[in-house]
């Protein structure tokens, strides 16, 4: 995916500029305050999402989706890419168009966590005392229409000062409504010598590459996901548009089925 580069290199959130405070409480609340949107229902969400990588090494470092998300207090849809996911207070059905393959779940659990994910949100340890364990925090930039909140955590890659993530999360001042969110997640790939002198020559791989004592050689892997959301509306008239029952339905045996309209998919559980 090339649609977007984005090079962050010796990131340093922390630095003080005319435009941050220094690492705060009040700029972790604002980041647990905003990414805890999701929570006031119903919600419509539509959203871009795409990946970069300096070093690729899975498909996950080239990716790039639209995302649409239906929340509601007891169900949600989300359609992300080619993938369909439907939840309800008791079981949730993965579909995938282009596989012709259904995955449902008796706990739903593990794949409202997915589609939290998938919306650039946090997870269930987002409360203000576990955020501050895990990073440092500024804001970064106040304006009108749009403010940033940073944090990058206080670990740091071995043989560097290079925190091992860093997050930006712009959104409005005055909703909390997220516009755009950027995470930098780095890691250290092994290198040989040889390789390590091969990269060494290339002017783009250069400055990625890190030599410890000159007896371990490593380069450093920066994957840049970014979610960029075009429309959050809160209307008490949304309804989820597709439902678990225009997907499945029970058998005489109990056992779920795709309906007639998707009886070529294959249906499996999820554990």
């Amino acid at each position: 995916m090339k649609k977007c580069i984005i090079i962050l290199v010796a990131l340093s959130i922390a630095a003080k500029t005319p435009a941050q405070k220094n690492d705060s409480l009040e700029a972790v609340r604002t980041f647990v305050d905003v990414c805890g949107m999701y929570k006031k229902t119903p919600m419509h969400l539509e959203l871009r999402f795409y990946s970069e990588a300096n070093y690729i090494t899975n498909e996950a470092d080239t990716l790039s989706a639209q995302g649409e998300f239906y929340i509601q207090p007891d169900r949600a849809y989300i359609r992300f890419g080619e993938m369909e996911q439907l939840v309800n207070d008791s079981v949730a059905l993965l579909v995938s168009d282009q596989q012709q393959r259904m995955i449902l779940f008796t706990d739903a659990r593990p794949v409202i966590a997915q589609m939290k994910s998938a919306m650039g949100i946090l997870g269930s340890d987002a409360s203000y005392l576990n955020i501050s364990k895990k990073y440092s925090a500024v804001i970064k930039q106040q304006t009108v229409k749009t403010s940033v909140v940073a944090l990058q955590s206080r670990h740091t890659l071995y043989g560097t000062a290079l925190p091992k993530e860093t997050i930006d999360i712009s959104y409005t001042p005055e909703t909390k409504q997220p516009q755009k969110i950027v995470t930098v997640k780095r890691s250290l790939i092994p290198l040989e010598k040889a390789d390590y002198d091969v990269y060494n020559q290339q002017a783009e791989m250069k400055q990625f590459l890190l030599a410890v004592e000159d007896k371990q050689w490593f380069l450093v892997k920066e994957v840049v996901s970014t979610f960029e959301y075009s429309s959050i509306d809160y209307d008490a008239a949304l309804d989820v548009p597709v439902q678990l029952k225009d997907r499945v339905e029970k058998n005489a045996e109990g056992n779920y089925v795709p309906v007639k309209e998707y009886g070529g998919y294959g249906i499996s559980k999820g554990n």
